[in-house]
């Protein structure tokens, strides 16, 4: 099932600016798309869809929660997101993804991008110093 069909499974007849959350894992998607009427939309879950880019990503004011774990994300995706106005965020979970280094996280870092960006940044600094040796691996969500 393609996401736009997902999103119509999902919600029936109810109007897209009563729908405060939707879970669309495991949908067929490479991009996110038909999500621009829920202006209303809280949680967001898209895990396991293979999607490839975030080119596009809707504006989502309200939006707190924002699941992509097990995509096909990779370095470079994540600017994407900046003109979203995510501005109310504060999880993001990005787990199962291709990101080959702590840097290819910095579009997140940005302070106008999302409210916990800050404790992110201090977060990702952090661990940039951490010495080979580190024996526990961080938590980023």
């Amino acid at each position: 099932m393609d996401l736009e069909t997902a999103i119509a499974a999902q919600v029936g007849t109810t109007p897209p600016e009563e729908i405060t959350q939707l879970v669309l894992d495991a949908c067929k998607a490479t991009k996110v798309s038909g999500l621009e009427k829920f202006v209303n939309l809280r949680e967001l879950t898209i895990n396991g869809c293979g999607l490839t880019s975030l080119e596009g990503f809707p504006t989502l004011a309200k939006l707190e929660v924002l699941q992509l774990n097990d995509n096909q994300l990779t370095d470079g995706c994540l600017e994407a997101l900046q003109d979203a106005g995510l501005l109310t965020l504060h999880t993001l979970s990005l787990a199962g993804n291709r990101f080959s280094t702590l840097e290819s996280l910095e579009p997140l870092v940005r302070p106008h991008l999302f409210a916990t960006s800050r404790p992110l940044f201090a977060r990702a600094r952090s661990l940039r110093s951490l010495p080979s040796s580190a024996t526990e691996p961080p938590s980023l969500c």
